[in-house]
């Protein structure tokens, strides 16, 4: 697997003009601009598990239709179809959710990775996740997740 080291956390001079009533755009408003156009599978997710941007090749492998059906939904809420790693692939508790690598950096603040097991299609598809946290000032935002389908 490649290594990769990035960091957007800080905002640029430009995107700082509150007194011109300008909205600042946050880390969450970069990486997802980044994950729009990335051929990786990779989320963006902010801090109330809403994804905020899906690559085309995220959305295939997730089972999304397209990057704007997957834009605004809620990881809590069941939208991704995780399954728990027995034999019979039951659905896993959404008290469970708050434990994959997309959102284990919201509370750790630290780099997350994992695998996840997903019902696509009726198929149980295992995917490798890993997650790093999106900072604002000295708050995590977001996080910023690669998938690859093991």
């Amino acid at each position: 697997m490649a290594h990769l080291e990035m960091s957007l956390s800080e905002p640029a001079v430009d995107d700082i003009a509150p007194e011109a009533g300008t909205l600042v755009r946050t880390s969450v408003d970069r990486w997802s601009d980044a994950a729009d156009g990335a051929h990786e599978a990779c989320l963006v997710i902010d801090a109330a598990a809403v994804i905020s941007a899906a690559s085309p090749a995220a959305c295939d492998l997730l089972g999304f239709p397209g990057p704007g059906s997957a834009i605004g939904a809620c990881l809590f809420h069941g939208v991704l179809p995780l399954v728990d790693f027995t034999a019979m692939a039951l659905p896993i508790p959404v008290e469970e959710v708050g434990r994959i690598p997309p959102l284990q950096p919201l509370v750790s603040r630290k780099l997350a990775r994992g695998l996840i097991r997903l019902r696509i299609n009726g198929e149980v598809v295992t995917v490798d996740a890993v997650s790093a946290p999106l900072w604002e000032r000295d708050q995590v935002i977001g996080t910023l997740t690669f998938l690859c389908q093991v």
